[in-house]
């Protein structure tokens, strides 16, 4: 689990400074600096937490909020989870799952994957964007709006491994895709057309007639951002 820290702020002319502080198996952890040059992180005890909370308020810093994740990777705090910030550039999601294996689950949902992109569901690259933004997760699988292969592929991974499903809506089938193609085809309604549903479902070969036709339809997903339609 990632830690989440309380933020303080101080702006400066050119720059601003923040100094956070997490509370985790009885210890408390420390991170100050700022975007451009990077973060020192250190360790103290949670009864010094007070002190060094007034000293950094003295020193012109502001409590800016709390519950804020750390992303490593763009060396900033957010209210969203890092996980979700790769896989949805507009912060829009459909469904997420939290799995015991970032790494083997990435390996499961990829060779479904590359069944669909065989399929011509979409672009090679715009899969292989995708993947790689998942495989960077620490401990969620998240289905960005922009397309329902993302729902349909994380369904399959979370619920056949008994991990939690949790969809924006509710409601969200309780089975595996492949196992009940058309709840999954009406719940998917709500937020894309029938057709591309149906696209999506073909390509992955589930409940569906293998020898199907599937049309190509890369052409339809060049509209979309190529950083794996987000």
């Amino acid at each position: 689990m990632m830690k989440m820290y309380d933020v303080y702020e101080k702006r400066l002319e050119a720059r601003t400074l923040t100094w956070a502080y997490a509370l985790d198996g009885g210890y408390a952890f420390t991170l100050k600096g700022d975007s451009d040059r990077g973060f020192v992180s250190a360790q103290s005890k949670p009864a010094e937490l007070g002190r060094l909370v007034q000293k950094h308020l003295r020193a012109g810093y502001r409590f800016i909020g709390k519950g804020m994740f750390f992303d490593e990777d763009m060396q900033s705090f957010s209210k969203m989870h890092p996980d979700f910030v790769r896989t949805t550039k507009n912060g829009k999601y459909i469904l997420y799952a939290q799995v015991p294996s970032i790494e083997a689950s990435t390996l499961r949902v990829d060779a479904n994957l590359d069944r669909a992109i065989a399929n011509h569901i979409l672009e090679p690259e715009v899969g292989r964007e995708w993947i790689k933004a998942i495989e960077q997760g620490t401990e969620f699988l998240v289905a960005s709006d922009a397309h329902p292969l993302w729902s349909l592929l994380i369904a399959e991974e979370a619920l056949g491994i008994d991990a939690k499903l949790t969809s924006v809506s509710g409601g969200a089938p309780t089975f595996q895709p492949s196992q009940t193609p058309s709840d999954w085809e009406i719940w998917l309604t709500q937020f894309f057309s029938k057709e591309l549903i149906t696209r999506s479902l073909k390509a992955l070969a589930w409940g569906l007639p293998v020898s199907s036709h599937i049309p190509d339809v890369t052409s339809d997903f060049a509209s979309v951002s190529p950083a794996f339609a987000l």
